[in-house]
This record gives structure tokens, sequence and C-alpha cells, in this order.
């Protein structure tokens, strides 16, 4: 062998390009990854992330499983509510019954809304357009039934009160 050829030390990495495609399908199901990797003949942790550090297509198809995975949480979220209304109609369901589904319910639209805050967050951008800005709001009550509002637009964010 020629001086000049530089040889890789130690075992070639091992590829698992089988395993890519099912970690990515399981995730887009709405699978954490951790409990994926557990699995039997899926890669460890670390040789997961580094394979998504280096490579660039990799990383862009884990983006889309992990936005896939927002939009199943936001169904299986409301898969929990439209079954527990169902209980609720045929007097099956138990008030604690409810308020667990609620809670399940509200973790996944947490979870989605975390994956995907653009689509399920509820937190509004404040660089958004700014004209619209209502600064002053006064309600006049001259008679019980005869409400006027009036709202000012201001073209200045106002500044939250001070505690």
């Amino acid at each position: 062998m020629p001086k000049d050829v530089k040889r890789k030390r130690g075992r070639p990495r091992k590829e698992f390009t089988k395993q890519k495609d099912e970690i990515l399908e399981r995730i887009g199901k709405g699978e954490p990854l951790l409990e994926i990797l557990k699995d039997k003949g899926m890669p460890c942790e670390r040789k997961f992330y580094y394979l998504l550090l280096n490579n660039n297509e990799f990383m862009q198809r884990y983006r889309d499983a992990k936005q896939v995975q927002a939009h199943s949480y936001a169904d299986k979220s409301l898969i929990f509510l439209l079954s527990t209304h169902e209980r609720v109609k045929n007097n099956l369901a138990v008030r604690n019954e409810v308020q667990s589904a609620k809670n399940v319910a509200d973790e996944y639209k947490w979870q989605a809304a975390k994956l995907l805050p653009k689509v399920y967050g509820n937190n509004v951008d404040e660089n958004a357009n700014d004209n619209n800005n209502i600064s002053e709001i006064k309600i006049n009550i001259s008679k019980p039934k005869d409400i006027r509002v009036k709202a000012t637009k201001s073209t200045k964010t106002t500044k939250k009160a001070k505690k």
C-alpha cells in the first residue's frame, strides 16, 4: 500500500439505512424517539444524533416527521375529547374520567403547540401587523341597555402595566 494513502482507523461505521425510514414513520405517528430507539435492532441514541447532525437530507426528513408528529398530537387530542364526549352523552363517563381525558387532550395540544407553534400555538406574533393595535378602550354607559364602545387605534405598541 502506498505511503501517501491514509487508512481509516477502527471499525467502519454501520449505516442504519433500513431503520431510518421506520424511525421517521414511527415519529410521524406520534411515538417518542427514545422509545423507538429502545427497540431491538434500532441504533443507540448517540449514533442516531450523530447521523442526524452529519446528514442534511436526514435532518430535513426528521424535521418533516416532527411536523407530522405535531399534527398527530393535535388529532389525538381531538380523538380523546370526542370519545369522552360520546361517553358523557351515553351517561357512561364518570367525572374523573372526563377530567382525565381533558388533561390528556391538553397535553397533546401543548405538545403540538411546541412542535408547530405557527400552526397550533396560541401566542400571536408581536412583529405582525402593528397597524391594528388598540391602545385605549372607552366604554360609555348612558342607559342600562345602551352600551357604546369606542376604540382608538395607535401605531405605537402599548407598554405592559407596572406592578
